[in-house]
């Protein structure tokens, strides 16, 4: 009796395995189909052991624009305000590891990592002082970076940046449970693949990240899917080291001693929303603050024509003149 219910239970556990392998399989096959995330091989900075995807458009002085650190984020945030920062400017998008088309590894990814890219990327390629505009999380790399090496930054702008108390919180054992659990096989490809499925990607850029949720059109919301599940879904390693705290780190420092020319730009429908960003100039009153109407997130999304208009402002007014 004992023999046939460990067959009947291990029969059960092979079949619930399989059937969560062949849901991981095809989610991933369906989330990329549509294809909207392209490249050719000029278009792939070989960095380290890594190829990392980025774009050059327009001449004039350098702009990087550098997209949210989030696994299902790309260089496509950008696309509704490089045209027009072309017009006067050298414009550089970059998938950041983890991200869209760049590689994917299977490893525990932190802000300083992203430090040593941005800065290589600066003086490898661009190979001139530039302007850096960061979203969301990626501020914080770009501060740092701009920390280590002030020579390679006209100016920095930074997109509804996290809050500094947010950021100083570091790994725990919670936290770490969390990441291990994510980067487990199968299970942790269905957690990952759960939380970026079309669905709940609706539903968390209509909640969270989109001031109007009509602005979410079908396509926005296919490439956030395909970008989060290229590369057979190894963003989640992103994703794990992102709930582990592992990108957090105290900056409250390099804020303080900040002199590059610096914006903070914010979106948001609720004064809480924008207290937030404000985290950042309460450690240095030197950093221009401007609050881009009817966005939230997004602002580059929901309002290009606002946020290409304080980024010209910004650069016409402090970083050309420095």
């Amino acid at each position: 009796m004992n023999k046939e219910r460990f067959l009947r239970d291990l029969k059960f556990a092979g079949l619930s395995l399989a059937a969560v392998y062949g849901f991981n399989k095809a989610t991933n096959y369906f989330s990329i189909s549509k294809g909207y995330l392209k490249s050719t091989e000029e278009e792939y900075f070989n960095w380290r052991t890594l190829k990392i995807y980025y774009k050059k458009t327009g001449t004039g002085s350098p702009i990087l624009l550098l997209h949210d650190l989030n696994p299902a984020s790309s260089s496509y945030v950008w696309e509704r305000i490089v045209p027009t920062l072309a017009k006067k400017h050298k414009v550089y998008v970059m998938d950041l590891p983890g991200c869209g088309l760049s590689d994917k590894p299977r490893m525990t990814y932190n802000s300083f990592y992203y430090v040593l890219l941005i800065n290589d990327f600066i003086n490898k390629v661009i190979c001139e002082k530039t302007m850096v505009v960061a979203s969301g999380l990626s501020a914080t790399p770009a501060l740092m970076a701009c920390a280590y090496e002030p020579k390679c930054y006209s100016g920095l702008a930074f997109i509804n940046p996290p809050s500094t108390v947010q950021m100083a919180d570091l790994p725990d054992g919670s936290s770490e449970i969390l990441k291990c659990i994510l980067e487990a096989p199968l299970v942790g490809e269905l957690l990952y693949n759960t939380i970026y499925s079309r669905f709940m990607l609706d539903n968390t850029l209509t909640e969270r990240y989109f001031y109007n949720p009509f602005n979410i059109d079908g396509k926005l919301l296919d490439v956030f899917c395909e970008g989060a599940h290229l590369k057979n879904s190894n963003g989640r390693y992103l994703e794990a080291s992102i709930n582990g705290k592992y990108l957090n780190m105290d900056i409250t420092h390099a804020l303080r001693n900040l002199t590059t020319p610096s914006i903070v730009m914010a979106g948001g429908k609720k004064p809480h929303e924008t207290a937030v960003a404000k985290t950042w100039i309460r450690e240095n009153k030197r950093i221009r603050f401007r609050v881009i109407s009817n966005a939230r997130s997004y602002p580059q999304i929901e309002n290009p024509r606002e946020t290409c208009q304080e980024l010209e402002s910004f650069y016409n007014e402090r970083v050309r003149r420095r």
